[in-house]
């Protein structure tokens, strides 16, 4: 929950948001970030970028009565 509120936070306050799983996942990488962060015998779960953004397009829609077929 907690990370649900700051991500709404974020895209209140018009900031954008991305999840970079990699370095969490990939255990040479995790090693490495643990190393750099103050944590002790504790792997990081999630990192998150966060910033500014341009807005992007969004995907374009299928026509529904291309999707619906009725019998």
């Amino acid at each position: 929950m907690t990370l649900q509120k700051i991500l709404l936070k974020l895209t209140e306050l018009g900031i954008a948001s991305a999840y970079l799983n990699q370095p969490c996942e990939v255990k040479s990488l995790a090693s490495q970030l643990q190393k750099q962060l103050p944590i002790n015998n504790e792997y990081p779960s999630i990192l998150l970028r966060i910033g500014y953004a341009k807005n992007a397009p969004f995907s374009p829609r299928k026509n529904i009565e291309k999707i619906l077929h009725s019998s």
